[in-house]
């Protein structure tokens, strides 16, 4: 059975920020080393992080009881390095979008520390045993109903082609991947064929099965991307693709959609971050894939309502074991499914419960202890969400890439043979130590419980020691470094456990103040050499583009020829004067 060491809470400096090598964080501090290893599992940063400790809330019990999460400045600033706040000047409750350099649309600046979950303007109003709320769900249910193409600025139409060219070239290098092909024959086994296409392979199912693989694949390598502080292109595309083909949407209508999904995710996703999650495991992806499809199958504002009251309706949070296997590739999947049934539903009549989103008995009270509803409509129509867009060049957690780039850009520029690698020191914002060591306290050690079977290649996807290690080999870092036989390489084993993270100053101030996923790479050779590269930011941000084209191109053409992967790319770039059905069938062999 697998376990976790479990650390105590400890109230420390900001100075005192460790040191966390191969054998992670556990290993350094904050562990009771006399203390066994438990059955019952928890993730590191856990311990406080307010998951099962929601209250129930009642329809007529007044203010609901939030018991959002209190840490005082002390333990921010150094206490628990794991829970990704260690060296902040200032508790950020929106762990990474603290910004105080440059204006970030809605509202990126974080809220006091002392702020106090109080009924206020952001929550329901209680007036003795009357509610009184804001209506939030008819708002934005409003606002996608009747948003138009042309109603969307040119750089946000560029941004959701970007996106396109990012996610499918994801699910190109993902698909044929062996969780991949065995997700499509366990659909086909329950689904009957349909009209929509999965991406790469061709095979035909329903709107619904080919979301729901399409999603899986886009995330199987966490080669994605991100808008705010929401893992967004997994659900939006995979959910605007499906339903788009079943209806003979054209290709304005599908970029229209697309947009309202990544605004949705990203707000949905504001709106929870001060609550027990963040990053890819926010649940909020029931709202933003109801609202694609309903946009797509052409409902009123009324019908949004109902479609996302029913979606909404059982609210899915992921459990941090999944993070481990195959299950956290449907992180995505099965919010898809819900929204995408859900809408067809409301086009029958079905009726969903109205002001699903923001009641104080429906679903973002139902995920997290705390919510500020003043995210969901903020500048709507204004400061658009996907301007935000961070697509991924590597399969990796966002927080470590970086590091990967910083490593790929010594070994090219010094010619590096990894086996002359002494030591790899690896500077960054304590968040990276977070994301790069989550579980480096798996007892037994990540290796051994893959060659045990008991989990698959998924958390060294949210590792910094063996993606380095493996790009430091290979000169490259894409889903084939996550194969059986590289997890297995003892050299390359050998060389991440010489690979050390640190946190630096400057790094971590630049990454909360202004939003920058950057680090610093030293590599001491064994000749006594000593190589330095810093990376700012992470290549995939708005400051720092990547070539998504690239990327497209070479997850199309393990499937057809390089021209086609070219044609397919252009049809992308003039999407709105084409239907998707076009492009699907292009997108496959």
């Amino acid at each position: 059975m697998l376990s976790f060491k479990t650390r105590k809470p400890r109230d420390v400096g900001s100075g005192d920020i460790p040191e966390a090598g191969r054998g992670g964080l556990a290993a350094d501090r904050g562990c009771d080393r006399d203390q066994p290893a438990h059955s019952a599992v928890r993730l590191p940063g856990e311990y406080e992080s307010g998951r099962g400790r929601k209250l129930c809330r009642h329809l007529s019990a007044g203010p609901p009881d939030r018991h959002p999460r209190r840490r005082s400045a002390a333990q921010c600033r150094g206490g628990d390095v794991a829970g990704g706040l260690a060296g902040c000047p200032e508790w950020s409750g929106r762990h990474h979008e603290c910004d105080r350099g440059r204006p970030l649309p809605l509202s990126q600046t974080p809220p006091h520390a002392d702020r106090q979950a109080q009924p206020g303007a952001s929550d329901p109003c209680y007036d003795g045993a009357v509610v009184v709320m804001t209506d939030y769900t008819r708002q934005l249910s409003e606002w996608a109903a009747g948003l138009r193409y042309e109603d969307i600025p040119d750089d946000c139409i560029a941004m959701a082609k970007e996106q396109l060219h990012n996610v499918l070239g994801a699910i190109f290098l993902s698909t044929e991947a062996e969780s991949a092909r065995n997700l499509i024959a366990a659909v086909q086994d329950y689904e009957a064929a349909g009209p929509c296409t999965v991406i790469g392979t061709g095979e035909k199912m329903t709107p619904v099965g080919a979301a729901v693989v399409n999603s899986f694949a886009a995330q199987l390598f966490e080669y994605e991307d991100w808008v705010l502080a929401s893992h967004a292109g997994a659900s939006v595309l995979p959910t605007a693709l499906a339903v788009g083909e079943a209806a003979g949407s054209d290709g304005r209508a599908v970029l229209t959609a697309i947009v309202i999904g990544n605004e949705l995710a990203g707000r949905t996703g504001r709106a929870i971050l001060r609550g027990a999650y963040l990053g890819n495991s926010l649940p909020n992806h029931q709202v933003d894939t109801s609202f694609i499809a309903s946009k797509l199958l052409g409902l009123d504002a009324e019908g949004f309502e109902n479609a996302v009251g029913l979606s909404c309706f059982m609210a899915m949070e992921s459990c941090p074991v999944g993070f481990l296997t195959d299950a956290k590739g449907l992180i995505n999947s099965l919010p898809a499914q819900v929204g995408i049934t859900t809408a067809y539903m409301a086009r029958r009549g079905l009726k969903g419960s109205r002001g699903t989103i923001e009641h104080p008995a429906g679903y973002l009270w139902t995920v997290s202890e705390d919510v500020d509803l003043t995210q969901l409509t903020v500048g709507l129509g204004e400061d658009w969400v996907i301007r935000s867009l961070r697509s991924k060049p590597y399969p990796i957690c966002g927080y470590n890439i970086a590091a990967i780039e910083g490593a790929l850009i010594l070994r090219r520029r010094h010619n590096i043979d990894p086996a002359q690698i002494d030591s790899v020191t690896v500077y960054a914002p304590a968040s990276t130590l977070f994301a790069g060591t989550r579980f480096h306290s798996l007892q037994p050690d990540v290796f051994t419980q893959y060659e045990q079977g008991c989990v698959t290649h998924m958390p060294l996807l949210f590792d910094v020691p063996y993606p380095v290690a493996a790009a430091l080999y290979d000169g490259t870092l894409t889903p084939d470094q996550f194969a059986h036989e590289k997890i297995m390489d003892q050299a390359i084993r050998d060389l991440a456990s010489r690979v050390t993270l640190r946190v630096d100053e400057g790094l971590n101030t630049a990454y909360y103040n202004q939003f920058k996923f950057g680090s610093r790479i030293e590599i001491t050779l064994k000749s006594g050499a000593h190589l330095v590269e810093t990376v700012e930011d992470m290549p995939g941000s708005p400051a720092n583009p990547f070539d998504v084209r690239e990327k497209f191109i070479r997850g199309a053409t393990r499937f057809m020829s390089q021209e086609r992967a070219q044609e397919a790319s252009a049809l992308i770039d003039r999407l709105e004067t084409s239907d998707v059905r076009m492009l699907m069938a292009a997108l496959c062999r």
